[in-house]
């Protein structure tokens, strides 16, 4: 999904500054989350640490 909408938005990754992630808070899912956003990520660039990551709880 999230490279589909890289896509459809004609960007590369590194074109992205912020992602507000859904954020499980477990050991579990956060790293799942995380990884999906990294494998994304590096199809369409090479570039590391340009994009910051947060989650919102109430």
């Amino acid at each position: 999904m999230i490279n589909l909408a890289l896509a459809r938005a004609g960007i590369t990754a590194d074109q992205i500054g912020y992602v507000e992630a859904h954020g499980t808070a477990t050991p579990l899912g956060d790293p799942i989350e995380i990884a999906a956003f990294s494998r994304a990520f590096l199809s369409t660039t090479s570039k590391t640490g340009f994009c910051h990551i947060a989650s919102v709880k109430s």
